[in-house]
């Protein structure tokens, strides 16, 4: 029977320990770490597989591989930026030549709705009214007479009233009659209006028509404006037909 002393199987021993400890150093030697570091809410993943965490994680490529590293974005968030061994916001690529750290920054997604700042109510502008209401009285350059009403809404003017303007006809007496607007006139946002009227009747018993515009502007507590008017007469006893024209400035305020 072989007998083997007690200092060769020490020795042995000795030697298997050393020759696993090399193996261990040897692997060890052949593994290069690669760290991720993720900041905010998202996820990197690499290629070849061996990283995908959402904090931090590490792990050891064999020496001289091509490590593609990806940024996954989460519902609520989205990639800004690297940091470390990779820079910007497209993508990163790193060959295990060396231990390496990558930093992946991802920023959170602001919505409305985690906003405690309610938006503000919606601005609204209300106009003043156009014209101020009430019943004006005024005259005209020539002394003639006007009246004329506004509505409470101070858009519409009603009761139009005013007298011959000073055509300069060669027969006074068919001058001085007054003329009323039976209908409404609107007042534009701006306070201006205009009206053409025509009107056909009689004047001291002779036929007449007349036509014109009557035209202006409000200001605060008043308007003005012009009247323009022209007439077209008839005189049956004396068989004489004229025709003649006018206009006349105006200025009316409101009657207290």
């Amino acid at each position: 029977m072989l007998r083997i002393a007690p200092l060769t199987v020490v020795v042995v021993v000795a030697l298997l320990v050393s020759a696993l400890a090399q193996a261990s150093a040897g692997r060890v030697k052949h593994v290069l770490d690669v760290t991720v570091v993720v900041v905010g809410p998202g996820t990197v993943k690499s290629s070849p597989v061996g990283i995908a965490c959402p904090h931090t994680c590490r792990f050891g490529f064999s020496p001289g591989v091509r490590v593609v590293l990806t940024p996954h974005e989460s519902l609520t968030s989205r990639f800004d930026h690297w940091a470390g061994a990779c820079s910007g916001d497209g993508g990163c690529a790193i060959r295990a030549t060396q231990p390496r750290t990558v930093v992946a920054v991802f920023k959170p997604i602001t919505t409305s709705g985690s906003s405690t700042t309610s938006p503000p109510p919606p601005t609204t502008t209300i106009s003043p009214p156009a014209a101020t209401a009430g019943h004006y009285v005024g005259t005209t350059n020539h002394g003639n007479h006007v009246t004329f009403d506004v509505s409470a809404d101070g858009k519409t003017l009603t009761n139009v009233s005013f007298d011959a303007v000073d055509e300069g006809c060669t027969y006074n007496y068919y001058l001085d009659a007054p003329l009323q607007l039976t209908y409404s006139i609107s007042i534009n946002s701006d306070g201006t209006f205009s009206s053409d009227f025509m009107w056909s009747g009689t004047l001291s018993g002779q036929p007449a028509t007349e036509t014109g515009t009557f035209q202006g502007r409000f200001s605060p507590g008043g308007g003005a404006g012009t009247i323009t008017r022209s007439d077209d007469l008839y005189n049956d006893s004396g068989g004489t037909h004229v025709q003649c024209s006018g206009n006349e400035t105006w200025t009316a305020f409101i009657s207290p």
